[in-house]
């Protein structure tokens, strides 16, 4: 197992590789979780850290740690030994992350953020940040897995229904809702990403992470159809009959951005603090965006 140390140093080796400057590695999953599953917590494996938020960045010569007020005397005995130095946000004198990198990379540098794991609210927040110093943001590829020697599988929890007496509405009845509020819109597409919307909106459950009820996934829907994107191991037999009935197409999880890729165009709505920058980009260029948080409540 490396120490914190040889994971910095594998890591600058690969930064090296792809000429990035600096890395920025928040405390986030392709859902913008609150809680994330052991799989998508590298902020935890690089710095030892284990709180539940945090965001570490690291150049060729720096290692930093931003943790809240809730966990600066964890995070100060965590990172004894380790090259780290915490930043305490929220202290007097202590900026930002965003504000730390544009204040101390040179002109031109290329800051590496997975795009998968980064909004696309956020990823515009750190463009504007960065732009001054003409800094590009860099947000393909993945220079953290091939270092990741141990890293947890996916999860693979099971799904199981949310039945209509807890729920008190079908999925196919929040549905057309949601065609209604689209249609008032103007949208021909809406996408959801946060776990918690998901299961809510299609009436089901399952135990992908850590004392949450939720399972990874993604939820299109459009005029004529509804599309869930998730494990299919995690669907049996009775789970299929239920979206079935529900009339919910199941599409693998990863087929997300491909699917995102071959919509005709018209106008997506969707919460832009949830999706990801790397679900954006794979739209096509005839495809419009109408960022609106807690769609369709």
């Amino acid at each position: 197992m490396l120490t914190v140390n040889e994971k910095l140093e594998a890591l600058r080796a690969r930064m090296k590789t792809q000429a990035i400057d600096a890395c920025y590695i928040g405390t986030a999953d392709p859902h913008d979780s609150e809680y994330v599953a052991p799989y998508y917590q590298a902020r935890t494996w690089l710095t030892g850290f284990t709180g539940s938020a945090g965001t570490a960045v690291v150049t060729a010569d720096q290692a930093l740690l931003w943790a809240d007020g809730r966990y600066y005397i964890q995070a100060q005995g965590q990172l004894l030994g380790s090259d780290f130095d915490l930043m305490k946000q929220g202290s007097p004198g202590v900026p930002k992350p965003e504000v730390w990198l544009a204040e101390n990379l040179v002109p031109g540098s290329r800051l590496w953020v997975d795009g998968r794991l980064l909004s696309e609210a956020l990823a515009r927040r750190l463009e504007k940040a960065l732009a001054k110093k003409d800094i590009q943001l860099v947000t393909q590829g993945d220079l953290v897995s091939p270092i990741w020697q141990d890293r947890p599988a996916p999860p693979s929890g099971p799904l199981f229904p949310h039945e209509i007496q807890f729920t008190g509405r079908s999925a196919a009845d929040k549905i057309r809702e949601v065609r209604s509020r689209m249609e008032a819109d103007g949208a021909d597409y809406a996408l959801y990403v946060g776990l918690d919307d998901i299961a809510w909106l299609m009436n089901f459950r399952g135990s992908d992470v850590p004392n949450n009820t939720v399972a990874l996934a993604f939820a299109l829907i459009d005029r004529e159809s509804a599309r869930l994107f998730v494990d299919l191991d995690k669907a049996d037999e009775a789970m299929v009959d239920f979206f079935e009935k529900e009339k919910i197409q199941l599409f693998p999880y990863e087929a997300i951005t491909e699917q995102l890729g071959l919509l005709a165009e018209g106008r997506l709505v969707t919460n832009l603090e949830r999706a990801s920058r790397a679900l954006v980009a794979a739209l096509p260029a005839g495809v419009s965006l109408l960022d609106k948080a807690d769609y369709p409540y």
